[in-house]
């Protein structure tokens, strides 16, 4: 059995997307500036240990609009080489609600709550502070920014 080597790329204050700021989400853009040698080093000395690069969905649809596109030294060339794997368990979630099994999603990403949650809880320090069907938040984005600060 192959190890698993886990690479997150999150900020202190717990941003754990969009690296690089390119504006792929509506939510992201931080790392650019703090990527430094140190850090692209650290990054490759993963990539020459990895054999496959397992990512979720989000992830895969960014990464393959863009990464293809970069030819420009080692790093770029051994992810564009590394076969992908992409790890999606919103339909997984969604198959087994559907066979009566409640299900408890504890979800950062209020997109995949929304996508796959039929009732949402939206919690601030341990406490509930908005509960609803998941449409209705879907119609009431103003909620969702009101609560969470971003636009759906």
């Amino acid at each position: 059995m192959g190890k698993l080597h886990v690479s997150n790329l999150v900020t202190l204050d717990a941003v754990v997307q969009d690296p690089g700021g390119f504006g792929e989400t509506d939510d992201g853009g931080w790392a650019g500036p703090y990527f430094d040698e140190e850090t692209g080093r650290r990054s490759y000395e993963r990539l020459l240990v990895s054999e496959t690069f397992l990512m979720g969905r989000v992830t895969y649809e960014i990464f393959k609009s863009y990464w293809p596109q970069v030819h420009e030294g080692d790093y770029s060339a051994r992810i564009n080489d590394m076969p992908k794997l992409v790890a999606s368990i919103r339909e997984d979630i969604k198959a087994i609600n559907r066979e009566g099994v409640s299900i408890l999603l504890v979800e950062q990403n209020i997109r995949t709550a929304l996508a796959v949650c039929g009732r949402i809880y939206i919690m601030e320090k341990g406490v509930i502070c908005h509960q609803g069907p998941s449409a209705e938040l879907r119609q009431s984005p103003e909620i969702v920014h009101r609560f969470l600060g971003i636009a759906l």
